[in-house]
C-alpha cells in the first residue's frame, strides 16, 4: 500500500516548483540585462576610442588626409580578457590606414554607429563615426572604425549571470530549509 505524501513533503514540492519557475524567469531576465549592461559598457569605451582617433585626422598641405592614431585611443580598449583591438580610417578615395579588411557599417547622422560582426574568425563589436576634416577651403569626409573582440563583454555577461544564479539558488535552498524545519 502506497504511503501518502506528508503535508511537509507536499508543501515542499509545491514551493520548490513555484520558486524554480520564478528563478528560471529571473535568470532569463538577468541574462538579457547582463548582455545589455556589458554591451553598453563596451560601446562607451569604443565611442571614446573612435572619437579620439577622429580628432587626430588632419588635412595635409596637398589636400590629403593624414591620421596620427593616438596610443591612448587603443590603450583604453585593453582589458584583462586579452581582447584584440582593430581600427580603420577611410577617406573619400577609400582606405587610409589600419586594418584594410576590417568590416565597417553605414552611419546615419553624426552619432557613433554600433554593430556586431566577425573579423578573422572572431566576434567583434564595431563603432563607426563619420566626420569631416576642414582644409580651410573645403571639408573632406572620412570614416573611423574601431573594433574590439568580445571576450571581455562575454565574460562580464557570464559573471553577472552566474552570480545572480548563485544568489537565487541560495534563496531557494534557504526557503526549503525554513519550510522543512517550520512544518513539523
Amino acid at each position: 500500500m502506497a504511503r501518502p505524501y506528508s503535508l511537509r513533503r507536499r508543501l515542499l514540492i509545491w514551493l520548490m516548483a513555484a520558486l524554480l519557475a520564478i528563478a528560471t524567469l529571473a535568470v532569463i531576465d538577468t541574462w538579457r540585462e547582463a548582455q545589455d549592461t556589458a554591451t553598453s559598457l563596451s560601446d562607451r569605451v569604443l565611442a571614446g576610442s573612435v572619437l579620439a582617433i577622429a580628432e587626430r585626422v588632419i588635412v595635409t598641405e596637398d589636400g590629403t588626409l593624414e591620421v596620427d592614431v593616438p596610443y591612448v585611443a587603443l590603450e583604453m580598449l585593453t582589458s584583462a580578457a586579452q581582447d584584440r583591438v582593430f581600427y580603420r580610417v577611410d577617406g573619400p578615395e577609400g582606405f587610409i590606414t589600419g586594418y584594410q579588411t576590417l568590416p565597417t557599417t553605414a552611419v546615419v547622422g553624426s552619432d557613433v554607429a554600433y554593430s556586431d560582426a566577425r573579423f578573422r574568425g572572431d566576434a567583434i563589436r564595431l563603432a563607426v563615426l563619420q566626420r569631416a576634416a576642414s582644409s580651410g577651403v573645403s571639408a573632406i569626409p572620412f570614416t573611423v572604425t574601431v573594433a574590439e573582440t568580445t571576450i571581455a563583454r562575454t565574460r562580464l555577461t557570464q559573471t553577472l549571470l552566474v552570480r545572480s544564479a548563485i544568489r537565487l539558488a541560495l534563496l531557494i535552498l534557504a526557503a526549503a530549509l525554513i519550510l522543512w524545519l517550520a512544518v513539523g
